[in-house]
């Protein structure tokens, strides 16, 4: 067995030659970088370019997911709420897919028999 050999079973390649390690690579950094330079820019508007009193326009991110999604307390039964008025869409929904379904069967049945 040669280096070349040895070289070859080290570093597996995609179908156009590139390692697998650069191609993930080249996979993953480009989005994490567009996300970290989103998140940085509304950090930078929100503590930078906004003033203490017109924060309330952009919370910064940390305030977003601790105060929107990690506190539930704060939310005076708007979470509940949602939840139940999303069981009545869903049995409306339900109830509307139920009718469909039956104007459709007499629908055939009718131009099969008239």
């Amino acid at each position: 067995m040669n280096d070349a050999d040895a070289s070859e079973t080290i570093k597996p390649k995609t179908a156009d030659g590139r390692s697998k390690i650069r191609s993930a690579a080249l996979n993953i950094i480009p989005p994490f970088l567009f996300g970290s330079l989103i998140i940085g820019g509304w950090y930078f508007i929100s503590y930078v370019m906004l003033a203490e009193n017109r924060r309330f326009l952009l919370r910064p991110p940390d305030k977003v997911v601790t105060e929107g999604f990690l506190d539930w307390g704060g939310t005076g039964g708007m979470a509940c709420r949602d939840v139940h008025v999303g069981r009545h869409g869903s049995v409306l929904a339900n109830r509307d897919l139920h009718l469909g379904r039956h104007r459709s069967v007499a629908a055939i049945r009718d131009s099969h028999l008239g």
